[in-house]
Order: C-alpha cells, then structure tokens, then sequence
C-alpha cells in the first residue's frame, strides 16, 4: 500500500542577478539553461518536455501573479510555477520552479498532480526566487506528502463556486467546434480548477494537461484546459480533441522568425510550393500562427506590392494572421482595380495551404465569425466591406462559399438551442452573444442596424431564412414577407411586413430539411 510520496524539484537557471534600484528588487543578467538546482536526477520524460516547451509560457506575455502549468507524463506528474520576472535590459522574462513525483503503476486512481497542488498550497506555494546565489541553497530539500486520489480531491474540491456545469459541457461537444471558448469565469482556488479538469476527463484515458492563470502559452495546443487572465479578461478554453502526449518530435520545429518569414514568401512567388507547404506545416505545429512573432516575420516591402505575388502573399497573411487581416486582405483588393483580378489567385494559394493543414478549418470558421459582426472590435479603421464579404463567401464559390453555408447551418442550429432549449447546453460564442445581447436592446445605433440588414440579405442568399428573419427583425423591427413565409423555424418572435425583399430564388442552397428534422428530434417528436 502506498502510502506517502516523495516530492522533487528543479528551476529554470539563470545566471547571477543583480540589484536594480529602478525596480527595487532583482533582475536576471541573462539565461543559463532550463534544468537547474535539481534535488534529484530529473528524469528523461520530464527534461525532454522541458526543454521541448512543453510547460512554456511567451516570455512577452508574462503571468500578472504567477502562473501554474500541470502535466502528466507517463508516470509522472510535474507541476509548473511560473513568476514573472525582468532582465537588466528591462525586458519581461519568466522564472520557473518544478515540482514532480513518480506515481505508484499500481494505481490508477492516484491523482499524482491533485497530491502536488495540495502539497504545495500547504507549503505556502514557493515560487521562484530571483536571489544571489550566496542567499540561496543550492540544492533545495527533498519532500514527502500524502498521496490523495481522485475520488477524494472531487469529494473535497468542486466547481460549485464558478457555477460550471460539466453536464453542459460534455453536451456542447455535440454543437461546438473545438476549442469551446467560456469568457467571464473566475477561479480564485486553483484546487477547483484541478477538479474541473478531472471531472471533464473522468471519461477520457488522456493525461491530465492544464495551464491556470496563464496570458498566452507557447504551445497552447497541447493543453486541454487553459484558464487565461490578463487585464482585460479571464477566458476558459476547453479542448475536445486528445491533446499530443508526445514531446519528441516538437524541437524539430520550433523554427525560427526568419524562417517562417521566408517560408511565407517563397509561397507567395510559387517557389519550390509542397517543400514550403510542408515547412508551413510544421511551424504551425510548432506553435499557432496567433502566437508567431508577427513583428518580424511580415515583409513590409512585398505589402507595398500591387502584383500577384502580392496577391498571394496577403491571403496567406488573411488566413493565418489574427482578425482584422483578412479585413484587411479584402480591403486591399477593393482598393484598386488591379488588385480585383488577384482575388482568385490568394483564393487558389489559401486552399493549398488548407490541403496541406486541414486544422485551419476551425480557424476559418472562426475568421467568418469575425467577418460578420466587425462591430465587436472598437476599431474604426476596420471597414465594412459588405460587396467584398458578399464576393467572398457567396461569389467566389470557394471554400469560403462552403465555409459559409457551413457556419449558416452552425449558427441556426446552435442559436435555435440556445434560444429555446437552453436546458440542453449554453453556448458561449461571440457570435451569438452579440447577436441576442442586441436582440434585447431597445434601439440599435443605425450602423448596426445597417450591418444586420446586410446579414439579413447574405443570409436569405443561401437560403437561411430563419437566420436571415432573424436579422431583419433585429435591424428593421418587421421581416419582408416572402422571407417570412420561408422561415420555417422562428428563432426570435417575427413580425410580417408587407413588402418583399426579392432574395428568393437567388440561392444555391438549402437548409430547410436539415433544420426541420433537427426541430423535430428537439422536441421529441
């Protein structure tokens, strides 16, 4: 029977500090290695993923307190603290102190990193001390703890105070694409952070990895459970997918600025395409293109551009680049009459780029989000585009187009359960959110109004009239009575005006059999 446990520990090395009077405290000269003051041998599984990033946040987006990272490698559980920290050239730099035990084979019920978390919290929760080395052991003490399970970590800590529903959850897997992002939730105990993550994995053989209280990790896909907080919000994001165990392979990729730089040019001028296709594949491997060094990696000189080349590049950019790119991508072909004949090329180069990445797919999705409800970004120099929007996602008959349709299906199905059927799940996405938050005011700035009557028309072009009713209602008060009549499922109540709008019959797809047969699977019939 096993009854106690032995804990370790190691810390991110870094050289000799030294006392800065601007900041009152100490500052790091620079960085040593990764594996340092260890208490005892570091085993190769842990030092592997250490050194692969596996437990890394950016260095620029440093933790407001601390942070703490968790993963189960093999038969090991290793907790992460992550410090926020500043070099003597006044740039931000991350500490880290590893705390790691090896859990009894014999077990499987042992929760190895729910027994560090308690140990730690009862120790006072040491983190990393940037200290001169005569004010600091060098090797610190070994510990030992109690082993806890996981039955009795849930029976003591639950997610009662931040008023999650696993239930919910586990019902949006079936209606939300992968990751689930919940904003407005708070944790202030780590511990019920913890039983969170058991209890969404209580039917998944997958290791435990979570990242609590981070800003923005190097490797965020190889997290399923990842608490954000900086100064603007806290945001939950879940993933469904199994997350990847295996770290061996992660250093062939991390691939430099520079490179990715190069990669995205010789793309866009044609060169040497499936070599760089293949090399575009494993920077996103790496690392999301959210997260790339975007600073260095965007060529100024090929933006200046109004040829092909151009053309190509930029769409490249629109997909891979964080919104408003591609707001920006289709500004520049309105811009100038030149530009316009381009637009089927940047199509062409981006669905090679999605050949060879099919995971781009959600991001996509997710770009198309964005396209619709721009008002969401308090940004005036985001322009509208509704001509170019229509091109993209109706004219162009691209994947964009099938995109679309797509997202038209998502979006009525998910707003018809999140409207009349909330007891099956609450979605939280920022399209709908800011659909029903408008829905409910009273008047609406007339741009919005403007912007939800383009939704309205778009819509009823491929057919999604209920969407499209939807939309005309919110900006207009009344919906146009040839759309009305083909609204067959009314997600807000809808009143009938007299007038027509002309959009029927302009269509090139249907969604009526699709959501009838979901309506009627919803009400049991």
């Amino acid at each position: 029977m096993w009854n106690r446990c032995e804990i370790y520990q190691f810390s991110r090395k870094l050289l000799e500090p030294k006392w800065s009077k601007r900041h009152e405290c100490y500052v790091s000269t620079g960085f040593d290695r990764e594996i340092g003051g260890e208490n005892q041998e570091v085993p190769p599984e842990i030092a592997n993923a250490v050194h692969n990033h596996a437990c890394r946040i950016n260095d620029s987006y440093p933790p407001q307190t601390i942070a703490l990272i968790s993963r189960e490698i093999g038969e090991y559980a290793l907790l992460a603290v992550a410090t926020a920290l500043r070099d003597d050239s006044d740039r931000p730099l991350i500490g880290y102190r590893y705390f790691w035990l090896e859990k009894p084979s014999q077990d499987g019920e042992i929760d190895g990193i729910g027994t560090l978390l308690e140990w730690w919290i009862t120790q006072g929760s040491p983190t990393f001390q940037l200290q001169p080395s005569s004010s600091s052991p060098k090797t610190p003490p070994k510990a030992s703890s109690s082993w806890l399970n996981r039955h009795d970590f849930l029976k003591k800590y639950s997610t009662d105070s931040v008023n999650i529903s696993i239930k919910k959850i586990e019902q949006e897997k079936k209606y939300s694409r992968s990751p689930l992002y919940l904003d407005n939730i708070t944790f202030e105990d780590c511990r019920e952070f913890h039983a969170l993550a058991l209890s969404l994995q209580a039917n998944d053989s997958s290791p435990l990895n979570w990242a609590f209280r981070v800003s923005q990790l190097e490797i965020p896909e190889q997290f399923s459970l990842v608490y954000t907080q900086d100064s603007e919000r806290e945001q939950l994001i879940i993933r469904f997918d199994r997350v990847p165990e295996s770290f061996s392979t992660v250093s062939e990729y991390i691939s430099s600025d520079i490179q990715v730089k190069r990669c995205l040019l010789n793309l866009a001028k044609n060169k040497d395409l499936e070599r760089n296709l293949q090399a575009l594949s494993s920077y996103l491997y790496s690392l999301d293109s959210d997260h790339w060094n975007w600073e260095i990696i965007v060529d100024k000189t090929a933006l200046k551009n109004h040829n092909i080349t151009a053309a190509r590049y930029r769409a490249l950019l629109a997909i891979l680049k964080p919104f408003p790119e591609i707001a920006n991508w289709l500004d520049w072909l309105r811009k100038r009459r030149r530009n316009k004949q381009f637009g089927r090329a940047g199509i062409e180069m981006q669905q090679q780029a999605l050949d060879q990445n099919p995971h781009l797919e959600q991001r996509l999705y997710a770009l198309i989000d964005d396209l619709l409800i721009t008002e969401q970004y308090k940004n005036s120099k985001i322009p509208d585009l509704p001509q170019e929007k229509q091109w993209l996602l109706i004219r162009s008959k691209s994947f964009w187009s099938d995109y679309f349709y797509d997202s038209a299906k998502y979006y009525t199905k998910s707003l018809l359960i999140q409207i009349h059927y909330p007891e099956y799940c609450q979605l939280d996405n920022h399209f709908f959110n800011k659909i029903l938050q408008n829905y409910q005011q009273k008047k609406l700035p007339d741009a919005t109004k403007k912007r939800y009557e383009f939704l309205a028309r778009l819509f009823a072009e491929v057919r999604a009239y209920s969407l499209a009713a939807l939309f005309y209602q919110v900006s207009q008060g009344e919906v146009p009575a040839d759309i009305y009549t083909q609204a067959e499922i009314h997600l807000i109540d809808l009143q009938k005006s007299h007038r027509s709008s002309g959009l029927i019959g302009l269509a090139w797809a249907n969604l009526t059999q699709d959501l009838m047969l979901l309506f009627r699977n919803l009400r049991g019939g």
